[in-house]
Order: C-alpha cells, then sequence, then structure tokens
C-alpha cells in the first residue's frame, strides 16, 4: 500500500518527532548561511550556496508543510538580526519575510509542486530520468529564486542596474551548485534515516552491509582530501598559483575512481568533498576573481558524481540480479571465448561433476551425443553462428553420478567492429527427459516380444494414475475432477432418461476455529475421519461422495426421491455428530455438518450448475440457522 505524502503528521508520536527534526534543519540551515557569509568570494553571493540545496530538499521531501518549515526558518533568521548591531527596522524585517514568502511560495508552486508529482520521493538515480529531472528541476528553480532576489537587490537599490545581470548569473549559479552538490547526497543516504526515524523513532542496526559502507566513505574521504592536497593544496603553499580553474577538473579521476569501486553513495561524498574543498581552498587563497570559472568546475564535479554513480549503481544491479538468478538457477548461464573454451559458468549445472571453466565445449561432449548434434554444435562455433537446442551429453569425473544431458543454446558476441569475440548462452538439464525417452524406447522393444505381459502393466499403472488423478490426496475421497465427471454423465443420463438428479453439499462447522484451536495436523484427522463418515454413506452405484474444496464435500445421486435424498442428507450429518470428535470452540462441543440438498429432473436448457446453486442456497439456509442442520433448497 502507497504510503501518506505526510506520513511524518500521521501520529502524535511522529509529529514530535519531526518537530525534533525540523528544529535540527533550521539550526543546520542558519549555520550554513553563516558559513556561506564567512566563504562569500562573489561580493553579493557565495561560491555556492548551501542553504538553497537545503531549501530545495526541504521542500522536494515535505511538500507543503517544507513550505511551512522554510518560512519558519526564514523568521528566526531575521529575527536573529534584529539582535545585531546593525540590526534592520522593524518595517524592513517585515518587507523581506513577506518578499521572501510570497516569491518562495511562487517558485513552490511552479516548480516543487510538479516535480513532487511526477517524481515522489524515494528517488532512484540509477534511472536517468531522475538524475535529468533533478538537475532540470533545480536549475529552473534556482533561476527563479535568483531573479527574486537579484529584483530584491535592484528594488531595494542595494545594486545599481549595470550590476544587475553579474548579480543574478552569480547568484543562480551559486544557488544551482549548493543544490546539485547537497540535495542528491541528502535523498541518497540522510532521508532514509530521517524517515526511518520520524516513522518509528530508532536508529539503524549496526550490520555488516552498513561497516563496509564505512569503510568505503572512509576511503573516499582519504582519496579526496588527498586529491584536493596534490592538485591545488600543494602547488598554492608553494606559491605556485599560475594555473588556471580547468586544472581543478584532473579531480574528476579520482572522482570517477572512488565510483567505480564504491558507487553512488561514494561518488556524492566524494562530489560535496571536492567541492567543499574548492570553496575553502578558493577562500584561504583570495581568489574571489576566478569564482565565476570555478563554479562551472564545481558544476562539472557535482554531475559528474550524479551522473557516474548512477550508471554504475544501475550496472551493479543488474550484475546483481544477474548473479541471484544463476544462484538459484537450476540450468546453466556461460559464455566461451572465440574458439568456444569456456571462460565463465553459473547456475545448476556449474556446480555438476562436469569440467567445463577452461574446456570448450566440444572437448567434453559425451559418446553418446548424436553425430549430427555433435556436427551442428561444431558447424556453429566454427562458422560463429547461433544455435538452439543442440541436445548433448556431457562426460562426467564421476560416471557414478549418471549420464548428464543438456539442451545447448548460444548466441556470439560481437565487439564494436563486428567481429565476434566469443559466445554467450544457456543450458537446460534434460537428463530425466533423455532418460525418460530411452526408456520408452526400451519400452517399445520389449512390447515387440512381451504384448500381453506389458500391456497388461501399462494398463495396471493406467488404472493407477487414472485413481490418483482422481482422487484427493488427503481424504481419499474422490477429487474436484472426478466429481465434475461424474455429475456431467450422470446429468445427461437423468436428462435423457427424466429421472431426478441430487445434489447433497456439506460443509464442516466452524472448522477453522477447529484448525486455529487445535492445529493443522488435526484439521487433517477430522476432514479425513468426516470422508470417511460420508464414504460410509453413499455406496450405490449411482452415488459418488468427493471432496468439494477446503472443508466442503459434496454427494452426487442420481435416481433419487426428495424423500430419500433428504433421508441420506440426514444419515450423513448424524454420522458425523456420531463420531464424537471433541469441537470446543463450537456450540455443540463436537464436530458437526451443515447440509444443503437440490434436487431435480433436468431439462433441455437447463445448466447443471442451477443445481449446484441451489444446494448452496440450501447450505447457507441451514448455516443461518443454527448449523448441524440439513435443509433442501424449497425453490
Amino acid at each position: 500500500m502507497m504510503k501518506s505524502a505526510y506520513f511524518f503528521l500521521a501520529t502524535p508520536a511522529a509529529r514530535r518527532r519531526f518537530s525534533f527534526v525540523v528544529g535540527v534543519y533550521i539550526v543546520t540551515w542558519l549555520s550554513t548561511w553563516y558559513l556561506a557569509g564567512l566563504l562569500n568570494q562573489s561580493d553579493s553571493v557565495s561560491l555556492w550556496f548551501l542553504p538553497m540545496g537545503l531549501r530545495y530538499f526541504c521542500l522536494l521531501v515535505f511538500g507543503l508543510p517544507g513550505m511551512i518549515v522554510e518560512l519558519i526558518t526564514f523568521g528566526c533568521f531575521w529575527l536573529i538580526q534584529l539582535l545585531m548591531p546593525s540590526h534592520p527596522t522593524v518595517g524592513e524585517m517585515l518587507f523581506e519575510l513577506a518578499y521572501h514568502g510570497a516569491a518562495s511560495f511562487l517558485v513552490f508552486l511552479m516548480v516543487i509542486v510538479p516535480v513532487r508529482r511526477w517524481k515522489p520521493v524515494p528517488w532512484d538515480f540509477t534511472q536517468a530520468s531522475a538524475t535529468a529531472l533533478l538537475i532540470g528541476s533545480a536549475f529552473v528553480m534556482c533561476a527563479l529564486e535568483a531573479l527574486a532576489g537579484s529584483y530584491r537587490l535592484l528594488y531595494t537599490g542595494i545594486i545599481a542596474r549595470s550590476e544587475w545581470p553579474d548579480a543574478y548569473l552569480n547568484w543562480m549559479l551559486g544557488n544551482f551548485v549548493g543544490v546539485i552538490t547537497l540535495v542528491p547526497i541528502l535523498l541518497v543516504r540522510v532521508w532514509p534515516r530521517i524517515q526511518h526515524y520520524i516513522e518509528h523513532g530508532d536508529g539503524f542496526h549496526l550490520t555488516s552491509s552498513h561497516l563496509s559502507i564505512r569503510a568505503a566513505d572512509r576511503n573516499t574521504a582519504l582519496a579526496m582530501v588527498a586529491s584536493l592536497v596534490l592538485v591545488f593544496g600543494i602547488p598554492w603553499y608553494l606559491g605556485l598559483k599560475a594555473h588556471f580553474p580547468l586544472m581543478a577538473l584532473f579531480l574528476l579521476l579520482p572522482l570517477v575512481t572512488v565510483t567505480m569501486l564504491y558507487g553512488m553513495r561514494s561518488a556524492l561524498l566524494g562530489a560535496l568533498i571536492l567541492d567543499s574543498g574548492l570553496v575553502i581552498l578558493m577562500a584561504l587563497n583570495g581568489l574571489a576573481e576566478q569564482a565565476f570559472q570555478y563554479q562551472f568546475v564545481m558544476i562539472a564535479i557535482a554531475a559528474v558524481g550524479l551522473w557516474l554513480g548512477g550508471a554504475v549503481d544501475a550496472r551493479e544491479r543488474l550484475l546483481l540480479r544477474y548473479r541471484d538468478f544463476a544462484s538459484i538457477s537450476n540450468d546453466l548461464l556461460w559464455e566461451s571465448d572465440v574458439q568456444g573454451i569456456l571462460v565463465n559458468a553459473s547456475g545448476g549445472l556449474a556446480d555438476h561433476d562436469v569440467p567445463m571453466l577452461g574446456y570448450s565445449w566440444l572437448s567434453i561432449l559425451g559418446e553418446r551425443t548424436e553425430p549430427d548434434q555433435r556436427m551442428a554444435l561444431q558447424q556453429a562455433l566454427a562458422n560463429h553462428e547461433a544455435f538452439q537446442n543442440v541436445e548433448v551429453e556431457l562426460t562426467l569425473v564421476d560416471e557414478a553420478s549418471g549420464p548428464c544431458w543438456i539442451r545447448l543454446s548460444g548466441l556470439p558476441l560481437r565487439d564494436e567492429t563486428g567481429r565476434v569475440r566469443g559466445f554467450r548462452g544457456t543450458a537446460i538439464d534434460v537428463s530425466q527427459e533423455m532418460l525418460a525417452d530411452a526408456l520408452i524406447r526400451d519400452y517399445n522393444e520389449t512390447l515387440i516380444h512381451e504384448v500381453a505381459e506389458r500391456t497388461a502393466q501399462l494398463e495396471q499403472a493406467n488404472d493407477v494414475l487414472s485413481e490418483l488423478s482422481n482422487t484427493d490426496g488427503l481424504t481419499g475421497l474422490a477429487n474436484r475432477r472426478r466429481f465434475d465427471v461424474f455429475f456431467t454423465h450422470e446429468w445427461a443420463r437423468a436428462l435423457r432418461n427424466r429421472e431426478y438428479i441430487a445434489i447433497l453439499l456439506f460443509d464442516i462447522d466452524h472448522f477453522k476455529k477447529y484448525n486455529d484451536h487445535y492445529g493443522h495436523q488435526a484439521g487433517d484427522a477430522c476432514l479425513q475421519a468426516v470422508a470417511n463418515a460420508l464414504r460410509g454413506c453413499s455406496r450405490r452405484p449411482s452415488e459418488l461422495a468427493a471432496r468439494y474444496g477446503g472443508e466442503e464435500f459434496v454427494i452426487v445421486a442420481a435416481d433419487v426421491d426428495a424423500e430419500g435424498v433428504h433421508r441420506l442428507a440426514e444419515v450423513v450429518r448424524q454420522s458425523v455428530e456420531a463420531l464424537g470428535i471433541v469441537h470446543a470452540p463450537s456450540s455443540y462441543g463436537l464436530v458437526t455438518i451443515s447440509g444443503g440438498v437440490a434436487i431435480g429432473v433436468p431439462e433441455e436448457g437447463m445448466h447443471k450448475e442451477a443445481l449446484l446453486h441451489h444446494a448452496d442456497e440450501a447450505l447457507y439456509l441451514a448455516k443461518t440457522q443454527g448449523r448441524n442442520a440439513t435443509r433442501i433448497f424449497a425453490g
């Protein structure tokens, strides 16, 4: 069932935990805002504005409540401003609150609402559409936010009209870098923990997978810090500043490396560390004039981490699916080189007592492989052609385990030039099928000399199989299939002879309570006892007792009258009651049954299912009138 969009407001406990998360969010937002001010390298706009990333994340995951949280956060910010020595006036604060609230609400309606409708949380960045949607919506939102903010600066006279384009561009890029750097890592690594805490009030339990994630995070952090020191830290410390921002693109190499090793989680963490390091190093070295160029470098780092991380995780997901299917398959998935030598094999057959890896298919074929099948496989491999359903025998290390026959299929694998570089395919174990075919051939040969004896044996076997196929395995009564055949036959006979035919439908009273109270094993024994009672009461050749389904039983009785069939129903009911099977949850204290009877003479155009329906109605009447009774359909 789909989770409510506002699950964090579902219960009082969840609302309390949500309030705590909101408090942490407000403190984090204010802290990052002041940090952005300390690292401001563009006069009025930070090199990257992390509060914008927090804002986008809050609105995206919380929706309309997130909009309220943002307004509260902004109100707290301006209250703090009032405590500063050069604080704004109350009128200025109210103007800022109203302006910011109106602008944020419009952006929320124009961007966040459509995005939440198209792509509900959680986001799966292994899908390229999710990544494109995040980047595109982030760009639009940042552009709108920057437009509103820079217009406010122009309107209040803080900047001149000639300064507006630069202020707008720097503002937009700073917001955009903050969003695409911070939001993905929050969605992937932080949001699941927040959601779990709000819903359940506890944290994740530490498992071996979490330990491996911690190790990957540690290695990623060390690699990213080392890369920043090697590419920028040491050269700047030595005074070698004659390089340009594009040198930062060398940082993509370690980012790609950790992404290929550890996947998206490490890619997002690496991008965050690299972009953070660039901001800090630029602030320490006073490179404000190059902020614009470095913003594009930081965008490239964040985008590469997000796109490549999603692609790597998508690949790993496919490989994991392949490995899972292969591990539970009883057959074989294989790959070979161009000579047909096996280089990879997985599945149940790979564990068979057959030499595989390092051997070619032709070298491990058994002597009983048909020459035409061997030739078909040899020609397909030699001509680099696909082949299907080639039945061959494999040579076993231990012949005592019996012959191993497989049905082999394969496709040629081609490189980008079109040349075949190997084969890939499947193999299905058909040993039992081949053994069955061999037995059939042996039977056919023997039948030439022992027709009478073998015919009798086959007839006996067919009788046994027929009996098994028409018998309920638990109760020994006829099963539903046998009932349908018998009922159809007797209905047709009654139609021809204008005779009565009756259906007696029985149901064990309160059987579910019996099962729950005494257990399923006792329930099976109860079903068997009731079945024996029905069997003892229906001995005429024109009668058949069958298990209709679950705790329901049925008797077909032909060539009877209404009085006789009702008497038969009562005999069955009394026989079951006479068993004396204790049934504590029942009001009678014993196992009892209820019965419904329907009788009639078939006519042209009538359907036999109508008789069953009438019997079911009578059974329902017996149930509703106290159970342990039989009723005859009076319609």
